[in-house]
């Protein structure tokens, strides 16, 4: 309906423009050239010819809709083929109202022609799942339907739109994100941080959909990456759609939420769970919560990642807690068996100690628990006489503080 609106509207423009030169015509003589006359005609038929191409893309609008809706009820639509427009921008008090014709741009289907005659034709598919991974570096994985996968960093951007995402991603169901905490996190160096934090909600949306559209998938809209709503006390809340999903996070929570209950209650896990449990963590915490990004000439350089810190206690924290766990069940279960069959769940326990050590002298340093670590996994391998595995993770734990992250004085805790 608005396409009809808008070719009568245009339309009736062009043709009173062109029926006010021909009125005027008889006292404007073509060869004037004073003024106001030769003006007022340049300026009546500028604006009639602006109207007619309005009028023009307004039916181009009009017909595509047409073939969109009709491709929309066909069991087996035809490809539609689309070209940009040059749009002519041109102050007029109406455009406010009827905006000029804007289409988004599809991909049209890939026609492969394989050995054999064979023609199979592939539409395009929409995006189902944003992975976003926060572990050791972030990276954004879309999803399509079809099994595509899309792998982004953002590293050739703005640090700050990945550090947005991030800031979302971290506290997504746990902690409610206002608008006011996202602009004094990132923004508090900028003139307007309201506008800032408006348009890189954009520009982080088109650099998405040009890797997405590159692959061949539907492009995402605002509400597929960004939502945001009030809370009771009436307060602008900003997170990620329920189309994202964060690699460990959820994992992580549950484990130490199912950890510090047991503690709690004093119920005793199952120890096998609790070994799988270890393996995933450990697959997939490799080096911490976005350690790349606080390195302190990372931090210097771009300081819009300095409140990772906290966020990357707090999780560390969940795994050594685990691990912690996980051995004190080795041992229990090493104390159940015969001498003869200890050594198997004692060498696991301190193949967590040692793990535990090597993440407390990562990212940020905490030398005192790394060496709290370290001692607890020396004092199993020589009780089962395994002098050359105690020698190893000394090695390591020399290694690891005598590197350049080790050195940088973290603060302790």
């Amino acid at each position: 309906m608005i396409c009809v609106i808008k070719i009568i509207f245009y339309g009736v423009n062009a043709l009173a423009l062109y029926w006010l030169i021909y009125q005027l015509g008889p006292i404007i003589p073509s060869h004037s050239l004073v003024p106001p006359f030769n003006i007022y005609g340049l300026i009546l038929s500028t604006q009639g010819a602006y109207f007619l191409l309005k009028t023009k893309l307004a039916i181009d609008e009009y017909r595509l809709e047409n073939r969109v809706a009709r491709a929309e009820s066909s069991s087996n639509p035809e490809p539609i083929a689309l070209t940009k427009s040059l749009f002519l921008l041109f102050p007029w008090w109406f455009d406010g109202y009827l905006s000029p014709f804007t289409v988004v741009i599809h991909p049209p289907e890939e026609t492969i022609t394989k050995q054999g005659g064979i023609v199979t034709r592939k539409f395009a598919s929409p995006v189902i799942c944003i992975r976003i991974r926060l572990f050791s570096t972030f990276g954004i994985t879309l999803v399509g339907a079809d099994d595509t996968h899309v792998e982004i960093t953002l590293k050739k951007r703005e640090q700050r739109y990945a550090a947005l995402i991030a800031l979302l991603a971290v506290h997504i169901n746990v902690k409610e994100v206002t608008r006011e905490m996202i602009l004094n996190t990132l923004y508090s160096n900028f003139a307007d941080p309201g506008d800032s934090f408006d348009k890189d909600r954009k520009r982080i949306l088109k650099y998405l959909n040009s890797a997405i559209l590159e692959a061949g998938l539907l492009p995402i809209k605002h509400e597929d990456l960004f939502v945001n709503f009030k809370n009771a006390s009436n307060e602008a809340i900003w997170e990620l759609s329920s189309l994202c999903e964060v690699d460990t996070l959820p994992l992580l929570r549950h484990w130490d939420k199912t950890v510090q209950n047991a503690k709690d209650n004093g119920v005793v896990l199952d120890r096998a769970e609790v070994r799988q449990a270890c393996t995933q963590v450990r697959q997939h915490y490799t080096k911490g919560l976005l350690t790349t990004y606080l390195q302190e000439d990372n931090l210097e350089r771009d300081k819009v990642w300095w409140w990772v810190k906290e966020s990357f206690y707090t999780h560390r924290n969940s795994v050594v807690s685990l691990l912690m766990y996980a051995a004190g069940l080795e041992i229990a279960a090493a104390n159940k068996q015969l001498s003869e069959n200890r050594e198997a769940f004692l060498q696991q326990a301190a193949n967590y100690y040692e793990h535990c050590m090597v993440l407390l002298l990562t990212g940020i340093p905490d030398t005192v628990k790394g060496k709290q670590a370290l001692e607890l996994c020396q004092k199993i391998y020589y009780q089962i006489q395994n002098d050359s595995l105690a020698e190893r993770a000394q090695q390591r734990y020399d290694r690891l503080t005598k590197t350049k992250d080790a050195k940088a004085k973290g603060k302790q805790k």
